[in-house]
């Protein structure tokens, strides 16, 4: 059986530490815990759970963190989380029969990190994560953001489920990678091609659409490898000219990633928004009901699953309402609300519906 050690860098989380480490306490062989400059009580909740509690002073880099907090761990595997991460009972046991069959030929276990939910409890958002690593062996978190370990050869992927557990987002945290990429900027530290897209991607969020333009079209420029952000950053840029009211150039970026690609339902529906919004409903009826047919055909990090059922059964719902064809816009609503009935959406719609007739 091999030991873990779990390694956590913090700063104010008192809402959510405990949670996550009495999870963590049913199968790690040693806790660590990096405080990066909490004011509240986040540091007696982590001595509770572990003597191994260190301070780090922050220095608007995550690798570096990180990095610290893998050099105070001794097992022969370690493990990181966020405080704001859960492992539910049966994922739990999963690890536990991990710890305890995992061949020595693996450097890296892949997990999976589910970010969003819906209403009854289905993963609705994930990706894959490297989770675990072998310690001593050189494996380094790089990027002061979005910070990654650069994935082995000898990998274990595994279904094991973490969920990012983020109940709520303060004004400074949803400004804070972007703070910090702005500093960069100013000391005039150089940016690798991967900061470039996140920093894209971040200006994105932040509704900079035309900055974020030009670094995510950098980033396309000078990227070969990473297919999945190659196919994302196509599809933010296509976002940000739609918002600019710039709809063929939106399209042209989009229908770019079916060069190289098998194209999924997330990029199926949007060439569906695009026609949507030129008030081309037949068109965007033509891609929205393609993204139906190609439900659960990805390839790609990012696993969105509305986009597979509910996001393409109510915009056929809209599209048919344009185009006067009411028993079809009633059957996709309820095509939607099949998928969720709480969607403020539908609710409206079933109104609509029901003052109509249509019911």
């Amino acid at each position: 059986m091999i030991t873990l050690s779990v390694c956590l860098i913090v700063k104010n989380e008192e809402k959510n530490l405990a949670n996550c480490l009495e999870c963590v306490k049913q199968f790690a062989d040693e806790i660590v815990i990096v405080d990066t400059g909490s004011q509240d009580k986040t540091v007696p909740i982590a001595h509770k759970y572990t003597n191994e509690v260190y301070f780090f002073e922050w220095l608007d880099d995550f690798a570096k963190a990180r990095n610290f907090s893998f050099s105070k761990a001794t097992c022969e595997y370690i493990m990181w989380l966020d405080a704001d991460d859960i492992i539910l009972q049966p994922e739990i046991l999963k690890i536990l029969k991990l710890k305890k069959d995992l061949p020595a030929f693996y450097d890296m276990v892949i997990m999976k990190y589910v970010s969003a939910f819906d209403a009854n409890g289905e993963a609705l958002f994930y990706f894959f994560r490297e989770r675990i690593v072998k310690n001593n062996v050189g494996f380094k978190w790089q990027g002061f953001v979005h910070e990654v370990i650069p994935i082995s050869r000898n990998v274990l992927h595994s279904d094991i489920c973490i969920h990012h557990n983020k109940k709520e987002t303060t004004q400074e945290h949803a400004n804070r990678n972007l703070i910090i990429y702005e500093k960069a900027l100013k000391k005039n530290i150089s940016f690798t091609n991967r900061d470039n897209y996140y920093y894209g991607r971040e200006l994105f969020y932040h509704k900079k659409y035309k900055k974020a333009i030009k670094f995510l079209k950098l980033f396309l420029k000078q990227e070969k490898f990473n297919k999945n952000d190659i196919y994302e950053a196509h599809l933010i840029v296509a976002d940000c000219y739609v918002f600019l009211n710039d709809y063929e150039k939106a399209l042209s970026y989009l229908i770019e990633n079916f060069k190289s690609n098998i194209p999924n339902s997330k990029l199926l529906c949007k060439i569906g928004d695009v026609f949507l919004l030129k008030n081309d409903y037949k068109k965007a009826i033509f891609w929205y009901e393609n993204a139906l047919l190609n439900s659960g055909k990805n390839e790609f990090t990012f696993i969105e699953k509305q986009y597979e059922d509910f996001y393409p059964y109510l915009q056929l719902c809209v599209c048919y309402y344009k185009l006067n064809d009411l028993e079809k816009a009633f059957l996709y609503n309820k095509k939607a609300e099949e998928v969720d009935s709480t969607n403020e959406s539908v609710q409206w719609n079933n109104k609509f519906f029901n003052k109509i007739n249509l019911s």
